[in-house]
C-alpha cells in the first residue's frame, strides 16, 4: 500500500501550488482536498463529544486559539479510537458530491467502499486514496488546507505531513482580494485570517525538529522551485524525473491565483501585499503577528514594543457584513483585549504558556527567542 504525506497550511499558502509539484515527482500521486468533510465531520463529532458551545459545531475546524481553544490530547485520543462505518463514509461522500471545497472528485466516489471493513480516519485516507492512486505509486500526497489539528493523529497512523507557510499579508492580500471569491468564498475578517495563520506558526514550531514533518515557505519554494522540489522528493523517498522542468511537474496547471492565470511558478506574488492592502490593515497584521514574523525572517515594519500601541489603538472594527456567521472575529474590544493579554504574555520572562493563547510551549518558546526576550 502506498505511503501517505499530508500537505497541510494556512488557506492561500501555496497548499495547491505543492501538491500539484509533488503529483509529480516520480512514483507519486497527489490528491487535492479529496475528503474536506470528512475532516470537519470529524471535528464536529468531537466537539460534541467533548460538549463544546453548539456556536462552533458550524464552523468547527478553526483558529484554536482563546474561546476555540480545545484540549488537542483529548482531540488526538478522540480521532484514534473514533470508528468510521461504511454508511458514514457513504453519508460523507454524498454531502461533498456538490461541494466545491472538494476538488478530487472521482466518476465513482462510492467504489473505495465495497471492501471497506471499519477503522478511524488516517485509515480511511489511506484505504480511499489508495484505491484511486496508480498501482505503480509507491506514494501519494493529499492536501487540505487549515487542517494542522489533525497532524498528531496522522503522524501516529505513520504518515508523513508537509507544512508550508507564507508572509501573512500576502495570505490576508489574497483572502481579502474579490477576485479570491471563486477559490475562497466571501473576504473574511482580518483578525480570523490572523489567528489562522498564527495556528499553522505553531505548529511549524511543534514539529520544526521532527524528520516526519517538511516545512518551507512559500516564498523560497517559488524563489527556487528546482532546488526545493529536489530537496522535497529526495525527503519523500524518490526523485524528480530526468529532464523535468517545473512546469512538466505542474503538467499546464494554470493555477488557482486571485490575481488570474499563471504559468508555472512566479514570484512576482510575493510582497502584493503592499499594493492590495491598506496601511492600516498592514500594519495591524505586522503588529498582530510581530513575533511569528521575526520567528520566520519576514521584513517587518512595526517594532516589538509599538505593536502594543497599534493593537491598542486601531479603528479598523469590521462589521462583518459579507461574512456575519464570522462576526466572532471582528477586531471590537473584546478581540483587542485578548490581543493585548497575548502580547504582554508573549514578553513576559516568568509567565507559563497558556495554551489558548499559543498552543504549544514550543510555540511561545520559540517566538521569545525570535524577540529576544
Amino acid at each position: 500500500m502506498a505511503s501517505g504525506i499530508f500537505i497541510t497550511g494556512m488557506a492561500r499558502s501555496g497548499t495547491t501550488l505543492l501538491c500539484r509539484l509533488t503529483g509529480g515527482v516520480s512514483e507519486t500521486t497527489a490528491f487535492s482536498q479529496p475528503l474536506p468533510l470528512l475532516l470537519v465531520q470529524a471535528m464536529r463529532d468531537f466537539l460534541s463529544f467533548a460538549g463544546i458551545a453548539d456556536d462552533r459545531l458550524d464552523y468547527p475546524i478553526t483558529d484554536e486559539q482563546f474561546g476555540h481553544a480545545f484540549n488537542h490530547a483529548q482531540f488526538e485520543r478522540f480521532v484514534q479510537d473514533h470508528q468510521i462505518s461504511r454508511e458514514q463514509a457513504g453519508q460523507a461522500l454524498n454531502e461533498m458530491k456538490g461541494y466545491s471545497g472538494q476538488k478530487f472528485k472521482p466518476s465513482d466516489p462510492m467504489a473505495a467502499l465495497d471492501d471497506w471493513p471499519g477503522g478511524n480516519l488516517a485509515q480511511f485516507v489511506r484505504h480511499y486514496l489508495h484505491f484511486h492512486t496508480a498501482a505503480d505509486c509507491r506514494y501519494f500526497t493529499w492536501k487540505e488546507a487549515i487542517a494542522e489539528a489533525f497532524l498528531p493523529h496522522l503522524l501516529a497512523a505513520d504518515y508523513r505531513a508537509i507544512l508550508i507557510v507564507r508572509d501573512p499579508r500576502d495570505v490576508a492580500a489574497s483572502l481579502m482580494s474579490p477576485a479570491s471569491l471563486p477559490f475562497t468564498g466571501d473576504p473574511r475578517p482580518l483578525l480570523w485570517i490572523v489567528r489562522h495563520w498564527r495556528k499553522s506558526v505553531a505548529y511549524l514550531h511543534e514539529y520544526a525538529a521532527d524528520d516526519r514533518v517538511f516545512i518551507l515557505r512559500y516564498e523560497d519554494l517559488v524563489a527556487d522551485p528546482d532546488g526545493m522540489m529536489t530537496s522535497i522528493a529526495a525527503w519523500i523517498g524518490t526523485e524528480v524525473p530526468k529532464n523535468s522542468s517545473i512546469d512538466d511537474l505542474l503538467r499546464g496547471w494554470t493555477g488557482n491565483s486571485s490575481q488570474g492565470p499563471v504559468t508555472g511558478i512566479s514570484n512576482q506574488l510575493s510582497g502584493r501585499h503592499k499594493t492590495e492592502l491598506s496601511g492600516d490593515q498592514r500594519q495591524l497584521i505586522e503588529a498582530l503577528c510581530v513575533s511569528e514574523m521575526a520567528a520566520l525572517s519576514y521584513a517587518n515594519e512595526t517594532t516589538l514594543a509599538g505593536s502594543q500601541d497599534i493593537i491598542a489603538n486601531s479603528v479598523l472594527l469590521e462589521s462583518g457584513t459579507s461574512r456575519p456567521e464570522l462576526s466572532y472575529f471582528n477586531f471590537d474590544d473584546r478581540r483587542r483585549e485578548e490581543e493585548l493579554t497575548r502580547l504582554k504574555m508573549l514578553q513576559s520572562t516568568t509567565e507559563a504558556s497558556q495554551s489558548s493563547l499559543f498552543i504549544y510551549n514550543s510555540n511561545l518558546a520559540a517566538l521569545r527567542r525570535a524577540l529576544g526576550v
